[in-house]
């Protein structure tokens, strides 16, 4: 891969399971997070959290957004094969 494509593009590649059936929840809180951070110009650490299902997605924009400094997740689920787990 070349070293002068996107760091978003870079790392959404290194997850295969990105781009399916929950990737617009994952853009909302990606451009949420890239929002705040150009509102206030970078000037506070932008921190999500999520909880069971949620966690998981907090999880995955926190892997793939730089902007999102810290995530806090509560009783994430497992495993994907858990039925209450975002699928992918």
């Amino acid at each position: 891969m070349d070293s002068k494509e996107p760091a978003q593009l870079r790392r959404a590649l290194a997850c295969p399971a990105w781009p399916h059936r929950r990737y617009r929840e994952n853009l909302d809180i990606i451009a949420t997070a890239r929002y705040l951070h150009q509102k206030y110009e970078g000037k506070c650490a932008i921190t999500i959290s999520g909880q069971e299902s949620g966690a998981v997605l907090a999880a995955y924009a926190t892997l793939f957004e730089p902007e999102i400094a810290e995530a806090i997740l509560r009783n994430p689920v497992l495993s994907h094969n858990n039925t209450n787990a975002p699928h992918y």
